[in-house]
């Protein structure tokens, strides 16, 4: 039996992961992450979104490493509920008791440049109901990540637990985190990956293990063959890849134009106030009525004639968004920070808007193309929360020092680092000044 959607999910002692029923509380007030598979909204639903931040919480809306959108700052009596009520209005809330495992990455520019094999709106909402309507997925952690890849490659960097990467436009394979096990008809693609969870699951329990991910797990290998067989047992053209190899991926899209009449529009920090939102929201109405936000914290809209594609890109830094890959603040990225995250030890945001209010664009490109620049996260703790998957600099605040201080030391300690960045690892060992590494962002040699 469903739970009421409008009664919060009780708390449990699993991953924490907040949710739009389970709210975290953070120094700031109550936080909400709304769960947005393949990152498509309509317009109904970014306006939901929008008055949500504007009546309940700091009214800013912020989008996730996984494209999902994020409330801060809630406040007030039976906030829960009347949050709850809201996103449940306009379809937001499909399933209380799957709304935190709902985690589903889509290339942003599938269907829209003409490369890959076309859309995947449609593979989404199939998997996303697929998903929804099996009980024994309710069990995923709020962690577990679901990719679907056109074939260009943008998805895999993201290390989905499941990826559905195609391959032809009537064909897919089926990956474990960046191995594919499984070639099958595309049209299976959403059961299939459904499917492929619950052998996790199955997997998982029956080791006595509690891991989130698969990569969680004492013996990945092994799980990886037992999803490989669940899969092939159950789709009768579901096909073992024999001698499979890790694969490597492509970068997501950079700001700007997108095929003939989509747009890419980077936030700030992955936030932007609710009359942005709205703004973009009012636009995709000219379009094709979908807002789509992407891993690179970005939203990209579709179907714009040429005249509401030019204005977009005119205004977009009005809107406080970047539509350019030379603009300094491309690529940058922080977590929370003081005064929200009781954890950080400096207004990590603050520091990098001062940084970057202080650099000229044409010297941050310092020549480079924006393919040559690495990306910047910038933490207030060894947490390191929203850290990128890749190759990137890393700036983590350190604590406060009086002698370091007065010897006007840097405040952060810096590193390059290749792939993912171990949460609570030890502190790196650079001290470059942020507003060198926001300027320079090569890669030592």
């Amino acid at each position: 039996m469903e739970p009421d959607p409008l009664t919060p999910a009780p708390q449990t002692s699993d991953d924490r992961c907040p949710g739009a029923l389970r709210l975290h509380e953070a120094a700031d007030g109550l936080l909400a992450r709304v769960r947005v598979p393949g990152g498509l909204l309509t317009a109904d639903q970014v306006v939901a979104l929008s008055d949500a931040a504007r009546t309940l919480g700091d009214g800013m809306l912020s989008i996730t490493a996984r494209g999902n959108v994020e409330i801060r700052g809630l406040h007030g009596d039976d906030v829960a509920g009347r949050l709850s009520r809201l996103l449940a209005a306009e379809g937001l809330l499909p399933s209380m008791s799957h709304e935190r495992v709902r985690n589903i990455v889509a290339g942003p520019a599938a269907g829209l440049d003409g490369r890959g094999f076309g859309s995947l709106v449609e593979a989404v909402s199939r998997l996303d109901r697929a998903l929804c309507s099996t009980p024994r997925t309710a069990d995923l952690s709020g962690r577990f990540l679901f990719g679907l890849d056109d074939g260009r490659g943008d998805v895999l960097p993201l290390q989905p637990d499941l990826l559905a990467r195609w391959i032809s436009p009537t064909h897919a394979e089926l990956h474990v985190g960046r191995t594919p096990v499984v070639r099958l008809p595309a049209e299976q693609v959403p059961e299939a990956l459904v499917a492929a969870a619950v052998a996790f699951l199955d997997a998982r329990d029956a080791a006595g293990e509690s891991g989130w991910r698969i990569a969680d797990l004492g013996h990945p290998e092994a799980v990886a063959d037992a999803i490989a067989t669940a899969v092939t047992e159950r789709f009768a053209e579901a096909h073992r890849i024999d001698e499979p190899e890790p694969q490597t991926g492509t970068d997501l899209p950079h700001p700007g134009p997108i095929g003939d009449d989509a747009v890419n529009l980077v936030l700030r920090l992955g936030r932007a106030p609710a009359a942005t939102w709205m703004a973009l929201a009012s636009r995709a109405r000219a379009g094709d009525g979908l807002v789509r936000t992407t891993p690179a914290r970005s939203i990209v809209l579709a179907g714009l004639s040429a005249d509401v594609r030019a204005h977009l890109l005119t205004d977009a830094s009005a809107l406080g968004l970047i539509a350019d890959p030379a603009d300094p603040a491309y690529g940058v990225t922080a977590c929370t920070g003081l005064p929200g995250c009781d954890s950080a030890r400096a207004d990590v945001r603050a520091d990098v808007v001062a940084d970057l209010a202080e650099i000229d664009a044409h010297a941050a490109a310092g020549g480079e193309s924006s393919e040559d620049r690495l990306p910047v996260h910038v933490s207030g703790c060894e947490r390191r929360c929203g850290h990128p998957r890749h190759t990137h600099h890393e700036a983590v605040a350190r604590p406060r020092d009086p002698e370091r201080d007065a010897a006007d030391e840097s405040a952060y300690a810096t590193a390059v680092v290749h792939g993912s960045s171990a949460a609570g690892a030890p502190l790196p060992d650079g001290h470059d000044p942020l507003a060198a590494l926001l300027s320079a962002r090569h890669e030592p040699a």
